[in-house]
């Protein structure tokens, strides 16, 4: 089932799925894909099924109950992933010029790796005030994002689209994309 969800989810080429042979890797092609129908019944079912029966678990406390099944945090991580993503693709291939769509490029890691580089500027305080934030964006502006490294301990994958947000972040503030 998890892995389903997180082939579904992680499409980043095409012909994946069928180097791999796993159909759960295709490009989104269709408002009618399978995919989000599975993602939204079965892996949501799923999700809500495992918590149901963990919570309503006799003769265990609420500590036991809570190990049993995925942080109430996770849990509606998932539920708002899968909600979103099953609602935004119809959308985006109803575009013109919209043919496929790879579902890792919503994937959030950049923005993740991004705010590892804040954690990173600031001695990796979690908390930092608004001008310890803003001395570490333009910390990070002027040495460029590649100056900084990341957490290695955190979950992202390695992206390699730090041109991509440093544009990003230059639209953000109105600067010359190829400063």
């Amino acid at each position: 089932m998890m892995d389903r969800f997180f082939d579904c989810l992680n499409v980043y080429r095409k012909g994946q799925g069928i180097r791999s042979r796993k159909p759960e890797l295709e490009v989104y092609r269709s408002v009618d894909d399978w995919r989000l129908k599975w993602l939204k019944e079965e892996f949501l079912g799923f999700l809500n099924k495992w918590e149901r029966e963990c919570l309503q678990t006799p003769n265990t406390t609420e500590v036991e109950k809570k190990k049993m099944c995925l942080s109430r945090e996770t849990l509606e991580g998932y539920r708002i992933t899968v909600n979103c993503f099953v609602d935004l693709v119809p959308v985006l291939l109803q575009l013109d010029g919209v043919d496929f769509l790879l579902s890792e490029k919503f994937c959030q890691d950049p923005i993740e790796e991004y705010f590892s580089k804040h954690r990173a500027c600031v001695g990796g305080n979690d908390n930092p005030t608004v001008a310890e934030f803003a001395n570490s964006a333009l910390s990070l502006y002027v040495a460029g994002l590649a100056a900084v490294r990341a957490s290695t301990r955190g979950n992202c994958t390695n992206t390699n689209q730090e041109n991509c947000l440093h544009c990003t972040i230059n639209h953000w503030i109105g600067a010359d994309a190829n400063h």
